[in-house]
C-alpha cells in the first residue's frame, strides 16, 4: 500500500511524464440526463427573501428542458396584488407550462428549480408605471 507522499510523487511524475511526451489531457464526457425545470423571473425593487412579503412588481417563467431554453411565459405585472394572488398566479405559470410542454409527466413542473430576481428596472413590460414612458406623452391641465 502507498503512502500519501508515495501517491502524491506518484501522480507527479505521471503528470510530468504525459506532459513531456506531449499526450493531451483527455476529458470524458459524461452526457447529462435531460430532464425538465421551470425557473420563475421576479422584478422586484428590493432583494427578496424566502418568505418575505416584497411587492413583486412583475413575472413570469421560463421552461427549460436540459441546457436549452424551451419556452417563457408572458411577463405580467402584479404589483397591487395581494401576496395570495401572486401564489396562486406563479402557481398557474407552473400550471400552464406542465399543460403545454408536460406530456402527461408532473416531474419538473412541480415547483420553480429557483427564482431570478431582477431589478424592476429591467421590467419588460410596457407601459409600465415603474418607467412611465406612458406619462410623457400625456397632456396635464392648462392651455388646451
Amino acid at each position: 500500500m502507498l503512502t500519501e507522499k508515495e501517491k502524491r510523487d506518484t501522480y507527479i511524475f505521471l503528470h510530468f511524464c504525459l506532459c513531456k511526451i506531449n499526450i493531451p489531457n483527455l476529458e470524458l464526457l459524461v452526457p447529462m440526463p435531460v430532464v425538465s425545470y421551470v425557473v420563475l423571473h421576479t422584478y422586484l425593487d428590493q432583494v427578496r427573501h424566502h418568505q418575505d412579503d416584497v411587492v413583486i412588481h412583475a413575472m413570469c417563467a421560463e421552461l427549460w428542458v436540459g441546457g436549452q431554453p424551451i419556452a417563457l411565459t408572458q411577463p405580467q405585472h402584479t404589483f397591487g396584488l395581494p401576496p395570495r394572488l401572486v401564489k396562486d398566479y406563479a402557481r398557474q405559470l407552473l400550471e400552464a407550462l406542465y399543460q403545454q410542454y408536460g406530456q402527461g409527466r408532473r416531474l419538473g413542473f412541480e415547483r420553480f428549480a429557483r427564482e431570478e430576481q431582477h431589478s424592476v428596472s429591467q421590467c419588460p413590460i410596457r407601459p409600465c408605471s415603474f418607467h412611465a414612458e406612458h406619462l410623457h406623452s400625456h397632456r396635464w391641465g392648462g392651455d388646451s
